[in-house]
């Protein structure tokens, strides 16, 4: 099982050193490494990422398309760091509408491109969804993705805003397009630590 890690990262290197024209910068095998070596290193966006360790518990507020009704769901939110705290791992239980409700949150900071990206899956589909953004000087996280489903199985633009509280609270907003290029807002989850 070693040597098959090393051998993918022999061919993860071979491949990054191959790169085809375009930003290709040359670079001699020791300058790669020292490149990936610097690019791999968790910096201030990761250790941001200790913040939201622990277990939360959840709130809910959704809306379906045309209807003014509010649904609501409880739950709770467990959340790690793994990789010596690369990625943050979120597991999210819920019940909905009278099932239950779990999903997966991966998120990372990307030293390379200079963006936060995540990808969410859950148990009520058997796709991804793909998110990338920027955090602005006041801790808000604001991320645009796919939302693709069965009425746009090509996907549709979305966006979702995370926003810090002075309580040491977070809320997440996500919103939907409409046909006509309208946004609203699809759900509102506030984290309160548990």
């Amino acid at each position: 099982m070693k040597s098959l890690h090393v051998l993918l990262g022999v061919a993860l290197l071979a491949t990054a050193c191959a790169a085809p024209a375009g930003d290709h910068q040359e670079m001699t095998s020791d300058e790669m490494m020292a490149a990936m070596m610097e690019l791999g290193t968790p910096g201030e966006a990761h250790a941001a990422f200790d913040e939201h360790v622990g277990t939360w518990k959840t709130s809910m507020k959704y809306w379906e398309p045309g209807n003014p009704e509010t649904m609501t769901m409880e739950g709770t939110s467990t959340i790690e760091t793994i990789m010596g705290g690369r990625y943050m791992v979120e597991e999210f239980q819920a019940d909905f509408m009278g099932m239950p409700f779990e999903g997966r949150l991966i998120h990372g900071y990307d030293n390379l491109a200079n963006e936060y990206w995540s990808i969410w899956f859950d148990n009520m589909s058997t796709w991804p969804s793909l998110s990338t953004g920027q955090m602005a000087d006041d801790g808000t996280l604001e991320m645009g993705g796919t939302m693709k489903d069965a009425r746009t199985p090509g996907g549709r633009p979305s966006r979702s805003v995370i926003v810090p509280q002075d309580d040491g609270s977070m809320v997440f907003t996500m919103f939907d397009v409409n046909a006509d290029g309208s946004e609203w807002k699809v759900m509102e989850i506030t984290y309160t630590k548990a």
